[in-house]
């Protein structure tokens, strides 16, 4: 049995008729804050490191760019800059870019620009 998505103090999003919970939120072991979206299905799952030095997006489902995933930490380059505020267009750009876009470049974890 598949449990829902939680909605408690996380806000809605519709895009291209499917439904996403978003949230920001402190990351328990880095001093950063990071945007987590989450398709209702939660085939979506993104993670987005805000203020660091590279901007990157973290694939955590078991779907991205068209493509099937195995739902392990995937991270890849986010070709657009950071966002000095988190904003539904913002989430809406980063969700059809993780659904449609077939250009993504993946990126390693090294633990100083890569801390997610």
């Amino acid at each position: 049995m598949k449990m829902a998505v939680r909605k408690s103090k996380r806000r809605g999003i519709i895009c291209d008729g499917v439904n996403y919970v978003w949230y920001v939120k402190e990351d328990d072991d880095f001093p950063c804050y990071v945007l987590h979206v989450i398709s209702e299905n939660k085939q979506l799952i993104l993670s987005y490191p805000l203020g660091g030095n590279i901007s990157y997006v973290i694939s955590k489902g078991a779907f991205f760019q068209n493509y099937g995933s195995d739902g392990c930490w995937a991270r890849y380059l986010y070709p657009v800059s950071f966002a000095e505020v988190v904003t539904p267009k913002f989430v809406s750009e980063m969700i059809k870019w993780a659904v449609y876009e077939e250009d993504a470049v993946r990126i390693q974890w090294d633990g100083i620009d890569i801390y997610l």
